[in-house]
C-alpha cells in the first residue's frame, strides 16, 4: 500500500483533467466541492492544468468549469500533452514555450491524410473528434459522444485500442515515425513528438515559476505535486506520474513501482475527483 507522503511540503500543483478533476466518462463536469477547494487553494498555491487538449479547447473547458473566477485563479495551461504552455499576461493568454512537430522527419499533413483514409471507419465524425494541432494530432474513436448513446468506458477503451493498433501499423510505413509517440488515453489517441510529454510540462511549469515568481525548487521539482489517473505503460499519464520529476499521485490506476503514490482515506483508496479533493485537503503546501 503506497500511502501519500504527508511529510513532503509542496509549493505548486498540476492536474490531468479527465478522470482526475472529473469522473472518467465523456462530458463529465468538475464537482462543485472540488471547484471550491481549487478556488481556495489558488489564493496561495500556483496551479497548472496538464492536458492533451490544445489551448483552443482547454481554455474554454476551464472557463466553463470555473466561470468568471477562472481568470483570477492564476492557472497555467500546459496543453497538447506537454507540447506547449500558456500563461495569462496582462489579460491576454500568451504561449511561453512550445515543442515543435518534427516536420523535417515526418510531414504532419501527409500523416493525417493517411490516417483518415486508412482508418476512416474507426475515427469519430463529431466536431473535434480529429484535432490537427500545432504540435500534436488527437483523435477519438467512433463512439456516439455527441449524444451520449454509448457511455460504457470499457467499450470506449476497446475502440481506442483498435484505433491505436491501426495507427501503429501506419507508422511502420513512415520513415520518420520514430520521432513520434502514440499515447492511448482510453478516451482517445494522442500523437506527439517523442521528445515531449507531460513530464516536459512539469519541468517547464517549474522553470516558469522560478523565473516569473522567483520560487525555489529541488533538482527534480519534488515540491510540485502532480495528479493524474493513467500511469500505466502507454497511458496518457505515464510520464506525468512515473516519478522522474515532481511528486506524483494517482487518482486512477495504481502500480507496483514506487510512483505514483495512492490516495487513501481511512485505509480506503480513493479514485477520481474525490481522490484529488481529499489529497489537496490533506497534504501540506508552503
Amino acid at each position: 500500500m503506497k500511502k501519500q507522503q504527508n511529510r513532503q511540503k509542496f509549493r505548486a500543483a498540476m492536474f490531468d483533467f479527465d478522470g482526475t478533476l472529473t469522473e472518467r466518462t465523456p462530458k463529465s463536469s468538475v464537482p462543485g466541492s472540488l471547484i471550491k477547494t481549487l478556488e481556495n487553494l489558488s489564493k496561495t498555491v500556483p496551479l497548472a492544468l496538464c492536458t492533451a487538449r490544445p489551448f483552443r479547447t482547454a481554455y474554454p473547458k476551464m472557463q466553463s468549469c470555473f466561470g468568471k473566477k477562472f481568470e483570477k485563479m492564476g492557472w497555467v495551461l500546459i496543453v497538447e500533452n506537454g507540447c506547449a504552455g500558456f500563461e495569462l499576461k496582462k489579460n491576454k493568454w500568451v504561449e511561453f514555450y512550445r515543442v515543435k512537430w518534427p516536420e523535417k522527419s515526418i510531414n504532419k499533413a501527409k500523416l493525417t491524410r493517411t490516417i483518415k483514409a486508412k482508418l476512416k471507419g474507426l475515427i469519430g465524425h463529431h466536431g473535434e473528434d480529429f484535432q490537427y494541432n500545432k504540435s500534436s494530432l488527437v483523435m477519438q474513436p467512433s463512439y456516439e459522444n455527441a449524444d451520449n448513446k454509448i457511455v460504457d468506458n470499457d467499450e470506449i477503451a476497446r475502440r481506442c485500442d483498435v484505433l491505436d493498433d491501426g495507427i501503429k501499423k501506419i507508422f511502420k510505413k513512415f520513415a520518420g515515425a520514430n520521432k513520434l509517440k502514440v499515447i492511448n488515453s482510453k478516451l482517445g489517441i494522442i500523437i506527439i513528438p517523442k521528445i515531449a510529454d507531460k513530464d516536459t510540462g512539469i519541468e517547464k511549469f517549474g522553470e516558469y515559476l522560478k523565473k516569473n515568481r522567483k520560487m525555489k525548487f529541488s533538482a527534480k521539482y519534488r515540491e510540485i505535486i502532480t495528479v493524474g489517473d493513467q500511469p500505466e505503460k502507454g497511458g496518457n499519464d505515464e510520464m506525468f506520474l512515473n516519478g522522474r520529476i515532481g511528486t506524483p499521485f494517482t487518482a486512477g490506476e495504481i502500480l507496483k513501482s514506487k510512483y505514483p503514490l495512492g490516495v487513501y482515506k481511512n485505509k480506503k483508496r480513493l479514485i477520481g475527483p474525490s481522490a484529488t479533493e481529499h489529497l489537496l485537503k490533506t497534504v501540506e503546501f508552503c
